[in-house]
């Protein structure tokens, strides 16, 4: 599967221009649901050249090449510190029956058990955070945040 961005650069060229995001939040959100989906599908090799951004500054994580392994733990839960509320949900919903029903062609069995274990312990990750600082510091909507949307 393939699909351009026009006029994207990477993060790598964000960051020797020097350029800033116009919400600092957003750009935040942006990255913890990164963070979140690479953490889910073990994704362990994401670096600055592999982060696109768009011309209105929206997030396009690419080059997904390593992801789907067959780990149990989480690669860097460490850095997944916020959730979006959308996510959040869906993650607490979603079933084996869910995962199999749209997976099981694309994915081997071990693939898609260790899939649901690593969805298990970022519900039991975030649960511990919102147990800890309160929903209101976990928890954000990202849609509500996008500039466009204010």
């Amino acid at each position: 599967l393939q699909a351009w961005v026009e006029d994207a650069m990477t993060e790598k060229n964000r960051d020797e221009l020097g350029s800033v995001p116009p919400s600092g939040i957003y750009w935040i959100y942006q990255f913890q649901v990164m963070t979140l989906f690479d953490n889910l599908l073990f994704n362990d090799d994401r670096n600055q050249g592999n982060i696109l951004i768009g011309p209105d500054w929206k997030i396009w994580f690419i080059d997904s090449t390593r992801a789907f392994r067959t780990f149990r733990t989480l690669p860097t839960p460490k850095n997944l510190k916020m959730c979006d509320k959308v996510v959040w949900e869906r993650l607490q919903a979603l079933t084996d029956a869910e995962i199999r029903e749209e997976l099981d062609d694309l994915l081997t069995d071990s693939e898609l058990k260790t899939l649901l274990i690593r969805r298990d312990r970022i519900v039991e990750h975030i649960t511990a955070m919102i147990d800890q600082k309160g929903r209101q510091r976990v928890l954000f909507d990202l849609l509500a945040a996008e500039p466009a949307a204010r």
